[in-house]
């Protein structure tokens, strides 16, 4: 998956994504049903379509005891994406101490050189977690 900048919108495939304050609603990937002790992982890729660099501030998961998330990249510095660059968004969720329907977020702030404000896009998996 995809997602851009655009005019301060993103986009994520074909997906125009809402504004909420500073706030940006990212994409949700839904592993269906899965097994109590399982490592789910998945990759969001993202990329930079502006004319200026796009600098990620940092990455947070909602639990930081059940799940991580990293930048990987070809490069060195995976937080400054210039035009065109894209990264992989590296997000693994250790679902043994969840059951039923159950949805993990995490954040990814981030701002232009053309401003200093940060932004927060949100992130989701969600699973229907079986023991």
């Amino acid at each position: 998956m995809i997602f851009a900048v655009v005019s301060g919108f993103f986009l994520l495939s074909s997906w125009l994504l809402a504004r909420q304050r500073n706030e940006l609603l990212g994409a949700t990937y839904d592993f269906g049903v899965v097994q109590r002790d399982l490592l789910l992982q998945h990759v969001f890729l993202v990329q930079n379509p502006t004319s200026g660099p796009l600098k990620i501030d940092r990455l947070v998961p909602s639990c930081s005891s059940c799940s991580t998330v990293r930048l990987v990249c070809d490069k060195p510095d995976c937080s400054v994406l210039n035009p065109g660059e894209s990264a992989s968004i590296l997000v693994e969720w250790d679902a043994h101490k969840d059951a039923g329907n159950t949805r993990r977020e995490f954040y990814l702030y981030w701002h232009n050189s053309d401003s200093a404000d940060k932004q927060r896009i949100v992130f989701a998996l969600t699973a229907s977690v079986t023991s």
